[in-house]
């Protein structure tokens, strides 16, 4: 009996990135930061960074153009990206676009995608400096954004401490709810609930968290951090698996919309899967030593933007959610999005 060849699918998306990994050569100087985080950090003069970041949207897996509009496309392609180099405590200053086109896309619509990322790049202070584009079957975006710091300002994934208070920005779980109205079937704008539409532009307009980010990193408080891109638990997972270390969240502590909460009934555990699971929400999701934390609530008060202690970091692995009652369960089998494990199925 032949043996089938294994398949990059087979493990999932983070087992290929690790394989990926070990076949990289350590980074070099002036690079200090590769593959791991959510941007790439490379020395430059006087004591500042470059940070670099890439990220590919595609059709039929990340959007779709029946239920979402150019102009929302054209924005959130350059939202995800700032978001990266929101998560690294950085400021963003330029990008490139790539772009696989299928040749009977209407113009029209391409101009209103385009225009809608123009006028993002401009409101979040970027320049658009060039890209490539290439005929293609489906439509595929690849925004590479570059951002600066100060070397020492810069927040890595790696450096929670157990004791750490676990913070997540804004409110999660929205987007997924989001898309699944999307996915229901298209509602006239005029036909949806308020709760409808906040939940949907949620998911079509994420709002990168640059201001407070940035806040966080100039006062040296956030001893770990990322952007919330592929549920609350797998990028929990991700900030916890540069220092080896375990969580405990807490569910009442979550931090939920009033259209979430409307939309939701809890229960149980599954009023609250989108929340934990979801993906999309683009917020970020950082560690505070303790002691530190009204430092961190003022920072967030200056910001405009609410933070939510959802939790703590602990020693060894694994996630524990503290079910309301208090009541406890591992949250082993509660996974986020992972793009290999989902081949053949939208997001």
């Amino acid at each position: 009996m032949v043996e089938k060849e294994p398949v990059v699918g087979a493990d999932g998306e983070f087992s290929l990135i690790e394989r990926i990994r070990k076949l990289l050569p350590p980074v070099r100087e002036p690079a200090t930061m590769g593959l791991g985080d959510d941007a790439a950090v490379i020395r430059q003069a006087d004591g500042q960074v470059l940070l670099v970041t890439t990220d590919m949207l595609v059709e039929g897996v990340h959007f779709d153009r029946s239920f979402m509009s150019a102009a929302d496309l054209g924005y959130k392609s350059l939202a995800v990206n700032l978001s990266d180099i929101a998560a690294m405590g950085g400021i963003p200053t330029c990008c490139f676009l790539s772009l696989a086109l299928p040749p009977s896309l209407s113009l029209s619509w391409f101009t209103a995608f385009m225009a809608a990322m123009v006028d993002a790049a401009g409101s979040f202070d970027v320049q658009l400096l060039g890209g490539d584009t290439v005929a293609a079957d489906k439509m595929v975006i690849a925004v590479t954004m570059h951002g600066r710091s100060a070397a020492a300002d810069v927040v890595y994934r790696k450096g929670g401490q157990p004791g750490d208070r676990l913070y997540v920005s804004g409110t999660v779980g929205d987007s997924a709810l989001g898309l699944r109205l999307l996915r229901q079937g298209q509602k006239p704008e005029s036909e949806r609930s308020e709760p409808e539409s906040f939940l949907i532009n949620r998911h079509c307009r994420p709002r990168p968290r640059l201001q407070l980010a940035r806040r966080l990193a100039e006062a040296h408080l956030a001893s770990s951090m990322l952007d919330v891109s592929d549920g609350l638990l797998g990028d929990l997972r991700h900030l916890l698996a540069a220092d080896g270390r375990g969580a405990e969240i807490f569910l009442e502590q979550l931090p939920l919309s009033p259209a979430y909460r409307k939309m939701q009934s809890f229960d149980d555990l599954e009023g609250y899967l989108p929340a934990l699971t979801g993906g999309e929400d683009y917020e970020l999701l950082f560690t505070v030593p303790s002691g530190r934390e009204a430092e961190a609530a003022g920072i967030a008060e200056a910001a405009g933007v609410r933070i939510s202690c959802i939790g703590s970091v602990v020693r060894g692995g694994g996630i524990q959610l503290v079910m309301p009652g208090g009541g406890r369960m591992a949250a082993d089998d509660l996974r986020g999005y992972d793009h290999f494990a989902a081949a053949g199925s939208k997001r």
